[in-house]
């Protein structure tokens, strides 16, 4: 969430020259939300400020390590399909491709992991759903 919501900002706000960096404190601050908003919160709303506050967020989510070891994380506790759930396969396939987007995103390249995150996702299904989509592959590459 942080490289779309940082993107976007850097896009729309803080490259505008007509705004004054109080003003782009101003939108940071009531733009974040959660843990970002706290770590905002004793930020007074001057201009001075606004690169401390810029620098405050990058030093917490910038840290692209973490930022990869999260989308891991998300990839493999994702919960196990239940067997009569569309909805629950629907959601294993959304998330992981969201990660391996992410991934993607981050220069990481999950082309090279296939075989991985095919064992991996297979392990969130059932037996049924399993043996189906054994069934269904054309050879045992």
């Amino acid at each position: 969430e942080w490289l779309s919501f940082y993107d976007l900002f850097k896009a729309n706000i803080h490259a505008n020259k007509k705004l004054e960096d109080v003003q782009k404190l101003q939108y940071l601050k009531s733009s974040v939300k959660g843990e970002a908003e706290k770590l905002l919160s004793t930020v007074q709303v001057i201009g001075t400020n606004y690169s401390t506050a810029l620098q405050i967020l990058e030093e917490r989510y910038q840290n692209e390590r973490e930022i990869v070891f999260d989308h891991i994380k998300r990839l493999v506790t994702q919960p196990n399909v239940n067997a009569d759930s569309a909805k629950s396969l629907r959601d294993l396939v959304d998330t992981t491709s969201q990660c391996i987007g992410a991934l993607s995103a981050l220069n990481r390249n999950p082309e090279n992991w296939n075989d991985i995150i095919v064992y991996l996702m297979l392990q969130k299904l059932d037996a049924d759903t399993r043996r189906l989509w054994e069934i269904s592959l054309d050879d045992k590459k």
